[in-house]
């Protein structure tokens, strides 16, 4: 079908409404209806999507996506009847759909849609009665989210003993190994790079300080470490050789973000054949902070030219790194797409050390608040966030201090440390998960929060469980009545709650401090098999 809009403007101007109401008739129970609508949304021609909903939605049409098309045009173009009845309409329409089929809908179409419309108009992150507006929409069309925001669900009970029981029952966690005891600490000589700014694209970003944390722990460890900015603007390889050369390096770490971009596959494959030319026995270490957001194919073929890559991301079983999960590997079948794929190349690369924190750790020092405080900035990436912030509105307990990446004027690590001393007086912080793809993944303010002294108030991330003890190091939450919970528990338990915040700290400053995370990775580049 050509434009289904135009078609009937078309007609329509001829002068005859006959004409267009024929038209749309004939063609209410064309399959290219929908594709025409969903073709209007993703390219966020939501107007054009909305008036072409409301044409066959008034005409009996109850297809989700037509139905999606007529509640998100309400909500953005003002229509409350439209945005209501829609989105009730769309919930009973999808839930007679079979399993692949809301998945089609709801991953495929609602979620991809939603999440334009929210990272393209930062107003809606912002205002909250709308947040939890057009969540009223994605819930109808994801399924999965409804029990995640259902804001009448009753906060269950929560029991110390029980809670410290479910989470020893859920935690693997890996027993990270060091050099043998005695063993003199090689000072390998570390080429550390990291992308320079936090989002390479704004000119008023602030510096990252991730790179500067790994130079810090690595030369207070007893390596010689240096730290180079990288600007990816398609000059960084030779630098970054030249500097490894100059060096003598024995070890790159590769911020490998940029293999987002198809176009630097070659450019980087060509680099690091030319570095290991130059220096045969350096190892070259790619740095993940969010393979989560990498399609497998790509991560296959760019691990392959790595010696190792570091990312605390053990779960996920296409790394094949099942020696933490006490299974046998998944049979060698299927493609990237399938959940339980690995691939040789990948095999035993993944050292899933935390990243370091420049020496920034302490005992709680401030008495605890039963208020959750959720410090933080709203970004593309974690724009789920956005709804449970708008919570408050409905009851969630949380206090709000919120942030951007914009430059505060600081050296990187000095505005590191005042981070970590805003995260300390809060003394209970809230840590939200949910990324743009749906996963719930660990983020770095899981061990700054422990490592601060403030009670790890955390959405659930089944990569935790490798690391921490859930009811015992911090407190779990998976929706909004749990969360409401964990309030309360705080509340009304403050010495348990207390106990669970200086057991947490306690483990991270002897299990994740700086010397203990360059050691595990030590034994892992050095030592391991």
């Amino acid at each position: 079908m050509n434009d289904l809009l135009q078609t009937i403007l078309r007609l329509d101007s001829a002068g005859s409404h006959h004409a267009p109401l024929r038209h749309l008739q004939e063609n209410c129970n064309s399959p290219e209806v929908p594709n025409e609508i969903y073709q209007h949304l993703v390219k966020s021609q939501f107007l054009g999507a909305y008036l072409l909903g409301q044409l066959f939605h008034n005409l009996g049409v109850r297809n989700p996506v037509v139905l999606f098309a007529v509640a998100l045009g309400g909500f953005l173009f003002g229509n409350r009847n439209d945005e209501t009845q829609g989105a009730a309409a769309l919930s009973a329409g999808v839930d007679v759909l079979s399993p692949e089929q809301k998945d089609i809908v709801g991953r495929g179409i609602v979620h991809s849609v939603i999440s334009q419309v929210i990272m393209a108009d930062s107003s809606i992150i912002m205002d909250h009665e709308r947040a939890l507006r057009i969540l009223e929409i994605y819930k109808a069309g994801l399924p999965s989210l409804r029990t995640t925001f259902d804001w009448h669900a009753a906060p269950p009970p929560l029991n110390f003993d029980e809670m410290r029981r479910q989470g020893r029952e859920r935690a693997h966690l890996i027993e990270f190994k060091e050099p043998p005891t005695g063993t003199p600490r090689h000072p390998w000589r570390a080429i550390v790079t990291m992308q320079k700014l936090v989002f390479p694209n704004k000119p008023d970003s602030r510096l990252t300080e991730m790179g500067f944390r790994m130079e810090h722990a690595m030369n207070a460890y007893g390596w010689r470490a240096s730290y180079f900015g990288m600007n990816f603007d398609g000059q960084d390889f030779d630098a970054i050789t030249s500097l490894c050369v100059q060096e003598s390096a024995d070890i790159l770490f590769l911020d490998d973000y940029q293999v987002m971009a198809p176009s630097t596959h070659d450019r980087r494959e060509a680099f690091i054949a030319n570095l290991r030319q130059k220096l045969p026995k350096i190892k070259i270490v790619g740095i993940h902070h969010d393979p989560w957001s990498i399609d497998k194919s790509t991560l296959v073929k760019t691990v392959a030219q790595l010696d190792a890559v570091w990312a605390h991301f053990p779960g996920d079983p296409s790394w094949g790194d099942h020696r933490w999960r006490g299974e046998d590997p998944p049979l060698q079948v299927g493609t990237p797409d399938d959940p339980a794929w690995t691939d040789p190349s990948m095999a035993n690369k993944l050292t899933a050390v935390p990243f370091p924190h420049a020496g920034n750790f302490g005992r709680p020092t401030t008495p605890l608040s039963s208020q959750i405080t959720f410090s933080g900035g709203v970004f593309g990436y974690n724009w789920h966030r956005t709804l449970w912030i708008a919570g408050v509105l409905q009851g969630l307990p949380l206090t709000l201090q919120m942030s951007s990446h914009t430059d505060d004027g600081l050296p990187p690590l000095e505005s590191y440390t005042e981070f970590f001393r805003r995260v300390e007086t809060s003394t209970c912080a809230a840590n939200f998960s949910m990324r743009s793809n749906l996963s719930r993944i660990i983020t770095g303010r899981t061990y700054e929060t422990l490592l601060a002294g403030a009670l790890l108030v955390q959405e659930d991330a089944p990569d935790l469980d490798y690391y921490l003890v859930s009811g015992e190091h911090y407190l779990r939450f998976s929706n909004v009545a749990e969360l409401r919970a964990v309030g309360r528990f705080i509340a009304e338990n403050p010495e348990q709650a207390e106990e669970i915040r200086r057991n947490g700290n306690e483990f991270a400053r002897v299990h994740y401090n700086d010397d203990k995370l360059i050691a595990y990775l030590d034994w892992d580049l050095f030592y391991r098999k």
